[in-house]
């Protein structure tokens, strides 16, 4: 969070619900208004329900959520682009948003017109929009298109210009969604950046399926599922909660007769006790346990665990995250070291062993993420997944540079042990 924090919330969601009428023909519209109420022709749907929130000035909240979890209804509701069907919504500040892509553009003005009529929208003068007018157009980088209709631009095109208004209205509160993924790198790579400078002093929502944005731009996050919320709190522990969820629904299985503690021994994880993991250590070349890696140093990443029935392709694979859950570097046995997955019986213990030139990373603490899997890179099934498995701290570098870089990978191997 920001040193710009207050006492006084930007925005206060009190007992918010959104309700929406589902209509099977679209004649029930009319038969719905002649009986007055009397009868109901219409399902009710409802988007959103109970929701509770605060946000601080100076605060920045991620919102993540599968599709149709209603994010953007919620967004919409803070707006003020739609209205609530109970609850409230209490704002403080100018709020730019980018939602839906094209909302707020008429598709027969130009991009000039649209920049005025947006910017006026947003509370600036005409004098005031004259001013910004070239570094609009700058930022926006479509050439000549802006004196174009807007129906004839790509989605691209029509991110750039919007993302371009709302960049140069001095927003107390920048709200935005999903649209930026339309458009290319170089733009997206131009937006981050103008998001980090409004972080610094301005509140900022920000919704996205990726991950890694989201663990970048904000500590803070809320998890919506099917209109409700599931949790509100720090954004790397909301990454790994909606993780799991993502995985139990994307197929995973849970274990059958089998407790909780049987099937976590470390870390906070997730595990179908088809196979699990057992150990996890970081070692020197002597075969001591590191805590502190320096840059260059030789390291192994050691990893066992058991398996319970037999698989034909197993392998294992680590991902290196820093505080904020951001994944750093990551490998697996598939790596192509490897020629073949190994075929393992049940009761057989597996010993991955990753060798590599320890990197250099920023000064802070990292955490090792494991998961023993089958299957192939593309299609495969995660049978245990232990979140920070193994926690160290990156010191002082001396006279090596600081930043991130990928490991001078040395090699990769994976052996089956006899039965346990």
């Amino acid at each position: 969070m920001s040193a710009a924090l207050s006492t006084t919330p930007a925005i206060k969601v009190t007992d918010l619900g959104k309700l929406f009428k589902i209509y099977s023909d679209p004649k029930d519209h009319l038969k719905q208004m002649l009986w007055r109420g009397r009868r109901q022709y219409y399902k009710e749907f409802w988007a959103l329900r109970h929701i509770n929130l605060e946000i601080s000035r100076g605060e920045q909240l991620s919102i993540i959520g599968r599709n149709g979890s209603g994010k953007s209804t919620l967004l919409q509701l803070i707006c003020g682009t739609l209205t609530p069907t109970e609850g409230m919504v209490e704002r403080r500040g100018r709020v730019a948003a980018l939602l839906e892509l094209g909302s707020g553009f008429n598709p027969e003005f130009t991009g000039i017109e649209n920049i005025f009529l947006n910017a006026a929208l947003l509370g600036l003068s005409r004098a005031e929009i004259n001013e910004k007018l070239d570094n609009i157009l700058a930022f926006a980088d479509i050439g000549d298109f802006v004196h174009q209709p807007v129906k004839s631009y790509s989605s691209g095109m029509q991110v750039r210009l919007a993302f371009s208004v709302i960049a140069h209205v001095n927003a107390d509160i920048l709200i935005c969604d999903e649209a930026l993924s339309v458009g290319d790198a170089v733009f997206a790579q131009r937006c981050m950046r103008f998001i980090r400078k409004f972080r610094e002093n301005g509140t900022l929502l920000f919704v996205s399926h990726d991950m890694a944005s989201v663990s970048s731009l904000t500590d803070q996050c809320l998890w919506i599922h099917q209109g409700e919320i599931r949790f509100l709190g720090k954004t790397k522990q909301a990454i790994q909660r909606y993780g799991a969820f993502c995985q139990e629904a994307g197929g995973y299985r849970q274990p059958v007769n089998t407790t909780l503690e049987e099937v976590r021994p470390i870390g906070e994880d997730h595990c179908d006790g088809v196979a699990k993991i057992t150990s996890v250590q970081l070692l020197d070349q002597e075969g001591a346990a590191v805590i502190r890696p320096e840059a260059g140093a030789s390291i192994k990443l050691c990893v066992e665990g058991v398996v319970n029935q037999e698989l034909d392709q197993l392998f294992i694979g680590y991902q290196v995250n820093n505080s904020k859950g951001q994944v750093i570097f990551a490998d697996n046995t598939l790596n192509q070291s490897v020629i073949q997955p190994p075929a393992v019986l049940a009761g057989q213990k597996v010993q991955a062993v990753f060798l590599f030139d320890w990197p250099c990373l920023a000064v802070g603490d990292y955490s090792v993420t494991i998961a023993i899997s089958s299957g192939s890179q593309e299609v495969h099934l995660n049978h245990h997944w232990v979140n920070d498995a193994l926690m160290f701290k990156q010191g002082q570098l001396g006279a090596c540079k600081a930043g991130i870089f990928s490991p001078r990978l040395k090699s990769i191997s994976l052996a089956t042990m006899p039965e346990v």
